[in-house]
């Protein structure tokens, strides 16, 4: 291989093995190594690739720099030797610059592979190491925002329970760090810890919580993320909606959310059928579901051989006028993009009866599972399946703004007509009766 493949394949490995993003409380430069990603040593030149790391990381080490190692899932294990070697060939800055080491989730090998590198090398080398159990345990130390924790890490917490959320209270905080017996041991000064933020939940919350009593609040964060990511990324993508990530995967999304993890939102992780479950478990969790039971009488008399627009008119005076305003604006803005997904069936062969099938589950839910079940399928005509589509096929005239002095017309926005309608134009008319 020559030279060039060789700098190409380096730069590949060395973008997902180390990140130099971040600094922390004392204004030093952060340096993240996730040794997960560590390339086979039997395909990989480890002696080429260390001179690539050091040429590109040489000018960060000129000064005072903090050094942590993510050491979970680890698949391939550098020899002690060469470990050894190679710290003995670094320049003094690596060495003397270096402030910190934080090393995250410790397996066995780990710690008993520092305890002898410590001995033989460097005894002084041991007072820089901080070893941390959890990644709430790392925030004492560096915020969040300041380094990126790939999507892996917080599964692998889940997976071994280290995901809790530890409440710390002010009082708690002061007593730990004026302990010193405590924070000789693990290190800590006062200007290093912060509390834990605890962030109001988002799954499982009534919708008043998120978006006020009358949707002043607007569109929850974690359904807006969903649905512009779609818009923008998911409309041709085939299966949409019916295919589920992995359940861990799921979990550790919700788990972000609830508790405001910054790290992980539905941009960044860039998963169109993630996007999609997250916002369809959202709706599903919600206490009280978007059509409530005592509205199934009213689905069962929609004629849809009537003219659309002026079933439309209809709709909302029997229906869509009886639920809440959080309810209203929550179902206009998942029929806004289930509709853009529905004229690209062509690509992701999910038409609008295909779209109704996987949502209408997700919007009732009276206490009754048969009843539920059978309101929920998309017959011709009596379900919400088949008002839940009739929805996504005609939406436009359904959302469209009422004309104040006449429900028997429909005077249309052309923000509406145009395009994809911006979110914050479609629901929000209190003055016109309550009418779009």
């Amino acid at each position: 291989m020559d030279l060039y493949n060789y700098e190409k394949e380096f730069r590949n490995i060395y973008k997902n093995l180390i990140s130099t993003k971040g600094r922390d409380k004392k204004n030093r430069q952060i340096v993240s190594v996730y040794l997960s990603n560590l390339p086979d040593p039997q395909a990989i030149n480890y002696d080429l690739f260390v001179d690539f790391v050091i040429k590109n990381i040489n000018t960060i080490v000129e000064n005072d720099y903090v050094l942590v190692l993510f050491s979970s899932d680890m698949v391939y294990k550098p020899s002690w030797s060469w470990v050894i070697q190679t710290y003995k060939t670094m320049n003094r800055d690596f060495k003397k610059n270096l402030k910190a080491l934080y090393i995250v989730h410790p397996s066995f090998w780990t710690r008993l592979f520092i305890a002898a590198f410590t001995k033989i090398l460097s005894p002084k080398f041991a007072k820089k190491i901080v070893w941390i159990s959890c990644l709430h345990h790392l925030s004492r130390y560096i915020p969040y925002r300041e380094i990126t924790i790939p999507l892996k890490i917080f599964e692998y917490e889940r997976k071994n329970n280290l995901d809790k959320i530890v409440e710390i209270d002010h009082n708690t905080l002061e007593s730990s760090s004026s302990s010193s017996s405590d924070t000789s041991s693990i290190n800590i000064s006062n200007d290093e810890i912060s509390p834990i933020k605890i962030s109001e939940p988002v799954f499982g919350v009534p919708l008043e919580q998120l978006m006020g009593y009358e949707g002043e609040r607007g569109i929850p964060k974690i359904v807006s993320d969903a649905v512009e990511f779609l818009l923008e990324n998911g409309l041709k993508e085939e299966g949409l909606f019916r295919r589920s990530p992995s359940i861990h995967l799921i979990k550790t999304v919700k788990e972000a959310y609830n508790t405001g993890n910054v790290n992980i939102t539905i941009q960044s992780l860039n998963n169109t059928h993630l996007a999609a479950v997250i916002l369809k478990t959202f709706v599903r969790e919600l206490p009280k579901p978007v059509f409530p039971a005592e509205l199934y009488p009213e689905f069962k008399k929609i004629n849809y051989k009537i003219e659309p627009s002026e079933l439309a008119v209809k709709i909302n005076e029997s229906i869509l006028d009886k639920i809440t305003t959080n309810s209203r604006m929550l179902f206009a803005e998942i029929c806004r993009l289930l509709k853009e997904v529905h004229l690209n069936s062509q690509y992701n062969l999910m038409s609008a009866n295909n779209l109704a099938i996987v949502w209408t589950p997700n919007l009732v839910k009276s206490g009754k599972p048969f009843e539920d079940f059978e309101m929920a399928t998309v017959a011709p005509e009596g379900t919400v399946g088949s008002f839940v589509r009739w929805a996504i096929e005609h939406y436009d005239l359904l959302f469209a703004f009422h004309n104040s002095t006449s429900s028997s017309s429909i005077k249309m926005s052309n923000t509406i007509s145009e395009g994809i309608p911006p979110r914050n134009t479609i629901y929000r008319s209190n003055n016109i009766r309550r009418n779009w």
